[in-house]
């Protein structure tokens, strides 16, 4: 039953779904909704029976436990293209659009990730860190691929298309799903990974780099889709976003993520913050202020005086605050914990 399911998503399903109609001829969608129901009831069985205590073990090499840890993993993959299946196509019947397949894919994937990584912690099964890693890699490969695929999208709906406009809108979904399955691997990840502090380090930093590059690309998209008027060019709006507005963006990014740090006791991200306010320095003075004339540069070095003036003062006076509500916390910790000694 399971070489039958592979030899039709590779032959049939595949194909149908990257390359096929939108939306998808229902007779294949029926047929590949039965052929994954099948497939499931068959591994479902198959996982069953080994279950029973009357079975005895297969064999040396390939145990009871080990025949249920492979069921386990192909009900997973079973269940998730079965699903994808039927969620690409009602996403493509209601937006009846070639990127929209790109879409559903990724809005599915992210939700599909954040279930199973929610009940798989639960369970405590050793598949959380293998599926944690592929959460990650779904999240880097996928953002190019819909960066482009919203890109197509919002360049049609700026032609007063109705169906790409809708679209377009209701791309924004997958923010919170991007922003929840993060924050799925971050927890899971530092709850199983406390004393590696490299791999840990290593997710805040990918966090916080993938949440501005996520933040950067839909103001570029957003400001092209609502700020368009037909006399400029696309390229040149862009082109303008990246240079000031991006800074803006960084720069208060960088502030929230320090009183992050700060209210959290974070050294590592407080450093990491630290870095992005160079680096968004940098950038204004290598590249953006050469494109400003004699005015606009005075009024930028003037702005950046006044905005580290005041960020060096509230950083110390957060850190003051911080420092005292740590301290007392401590306090009241030691006290309590002294109280039950004499107590006892």
């Amino acid at each position: 039953m399971m070489l039958m399911f592979i030899y039709k998503w590779a032959i049939l399903y595949f194909p149908e779904f990257y390359a096929g109609a939108v939306p998808l001829n229902r007779f294949i969608f029926v047929n590949g909704v039965l052929t994954g129901i099948f497939t499931l009831a068959a591994i479902l069985i198959n996982y069953r029976i080994i279950k029973t205590e009357e079975m005895p073990s297969p064999g040396k090499w390939f145990s009871r436990r080990k025949y249920r840890r492979i069921l386990k993993i192909l009900f997973i993959a079973v269940l998730y293209l079965s699903a994808l299946w039927c969620w690409n196509f009602l996403f493509t019947l209601a937006f009846p659009v070639e990127q929209a397949k790109v879409l559903s894919a990724f809005s599915f994937s992210c939700l599909y990730l954040i279930t199973l990584s929610i009940i798989l912690a639960r369970q405590r099964s050793s598949l959380l860190n293998p599926v944690l890693l592929l959460a990650a890699f779904t999240l880097i490969v996928f953002l190019p691929l819909v960066n482009q695929a919203i890109t197509g999208i919002r360049d049609n709906g700026l032609q007063h298309k109705e169906v790409y406009i809708a679209c377009f809108i209701a791309h924004l979904i997958i923010l919170p799903l991007i922003a929840t399955l993060m924050a799925c691997i971050f927890y899971y990840f530092m709850k199983r990974r406390k004393k590696n502090r490299t791999l840990i380090h290593s997710f805040q930093v990918f966090v916080i780099i993938y949440s501005f590059c996520v933040l950067l690309i839909e103001y570029d998209h957003l400001t092209v889709f609502f700020g368009y008027t037909g006399h400029q060019l696309i390229s040149e709006m862009i082109s303008y976003n990246h240079r000031l507005p991006w800074s803006i963006i960084l720069l208060t990014g960088s502030i929230l993520l320090i009183g992050f740090s700060v209210i959290k006791n974070h050294r590592f991200i407080r450093q990491v913050s630290y870095l992005l306010i160079i680096a968004t320095l940098a950038k204004i003075f290598a590249f953006d202020v050469i494109f400003l004339g004699d005015t606009g540069r005075i009024v930028v070095l003037l702005v950046l005086g006044v905005f580290l003036i005041s960020f060096s003062f509230l950083y110390r006076m957060f850190r003051k605050a911080a420092g005292r509500r740590i301290s007392g916390y401590e306090d009241r910790r030691t006290g309590g914990q002294a109280d039950k000694r004499t107590s006892g």
